[in-house]
C-alpha cells in the first residue's frame, strides 16, 4: 500500500478548514471532506464520554426540579443532559456549584472525576457543607455513563449512487444501516482497540445490512486518552490504494488537532 506524497498530504490538509471551529463541527467537516475525497460515505465517531477529560460544567435551570447540564471536554466536545434536582436551588447556588466543580475537576479524566466524587461524598467534612454536597451529588448524576455514541455520517447519497445498491431491497438495507448506526458503531468500536487502518468487509453471515460493503477505519486519540474513530464506507470494489491513505492521514491529522486543543 503506497503512502501519500508530500504534495498529496499538503493538498489533503488544505481540504480541511478547522480554524475557529467547535469540535463537533470539526468532526462533521472531517466526515464531509473524506466523503468528498473518496466519493463514498464518510463516518466519524467522536471520543466516548468516559474517555474525555473534564474542562467545564454548567447547570441551567429548565423548569421546577429540572436542570440542563452542559459538559465541555478538554478537546471542546460539548455534551448536554437533563437531570432532576432540588427545586429550591437558586441561580446563585448553581453558579457556585459550577465554580466549585470547575475548580476541583478540571484536567481530570471522567473516571478520575467519578472516583473523586465518590471519595469526597464519603468524607466526614462534606456533611457540614450542604452546597458542596449538592455539587457532588449533581455532578455524580450529570457524569454518569452516557450510552449514546456520537456518530457523524456524511455523503449518504454517494452510497445510493453505487450500482451495487440500486435495487430497492439493497437500498433499504443500506439506508437503515446508515440511519440506525448500530452496525457502524460496533465496527467503529472494534477499530478503537486496534492499531493502524482496519478494513471490514460485510458478509451474509455477519452484518447483513452492509453486505457488499467495505468499511475502512482508523482511530484517532490524544495523549490524555480521548479516542475516536473515523472511516469511509463504500462498495467492496472501492480503490483501497486511494481510500486507505486518505483515512490514515486524516486520523493522524485529527490526533494532532486533539493534542493542540488540550495543550
Amino acid at each position: 500500500m503506497r503512502d501519500l506524497s508530500k504534495e498529496e498530504e499538503s493538498r489533503l490538509q488544505k481540504s480541511y478548514r478547522f480554524k475557529d471551529m467547535k469540535m463537533e463541527d470539526i468532526m462533521q467537516e472531517v466526515g464531509r471532506v473524506m466523503s468528498g475525497l473518496s466519493n463514498y460515505t464518510g463516518l466519524v465517531m467522536a471520543p466516548k464520554f468516559a474517555s474525555t477529560v473534564f474542562r467545564q460544567i454548567e447547570f441551567v435551570r429548565l423548569s421546577h426540579g429540572r436542570l440542563l447540564v452542559i459538559y465541555v471536554s478538554e478537546t471542546g466536545l460539548v455534551q448536554n443532559k437533563v437531570i432532576a434536582a432540588d427545586p429550591s436551588l437558586t441561580a446563585r447556588d448553581l453558579e457556585q456549584i459550577s465554580h466549585y466543580l470547575n475548580c476541583e475537576m478540571t484536567g481530570l479524566s471522567i473516571p478520575k472525576v467519578r472516583e473523586k466524587i465518590a471519595r469526597e461524598l464519603k468524607a466526614e467534612r462534606i456533611r457540614y457543607d450542604a452546597l458542596q454536597q449538592q455539587a457532588l451529588e449533581l455532578s455524580r448524576e450529570a457524569l454518569q455513563e452516557k450510552t449514546e455514541d456520537l456518530v457523524f455520517v456524511s455523503g449518504t447519497s454517494l452510497m445510493l449512487e453505487q450500482p451495487e445498491f440500486s435495487t430497492p431491497e439493497r437500498m433499504k438495507r443500506i439506508i437503515h444501516a446508515l440511519e440506525s448506526k448500530k452496525t457502524l458503531i460496533e465496527l467503529l468500536d472494534r477499530s478503537q482497540v486496534a492499531q493502524g487502518v482496519q478494513v471490514f468487509i460485510g458478509s451474509r453471515s455477519e452484518h447483513t445490512e452492509i453486505e457488499g460493503c467495505s468499511l475502512v477505519t482508523a482511530s484517532f486519540s490524544s495523549k490524555k486518552g480521548a479516542i475516536g474513530t473515523l472511516g469511509v464506507i463504500g462498495p467492496v470494489r472501492m480503490p483501497y490504494s486511494q481510500v486507505i491513505p486518505i483515512v490514515d492521514f486524516t486520523a493522524q491529522l485529527v490526533s494532532r488537532i486533539l493534542e493542540r486543543e488540550v495543550e
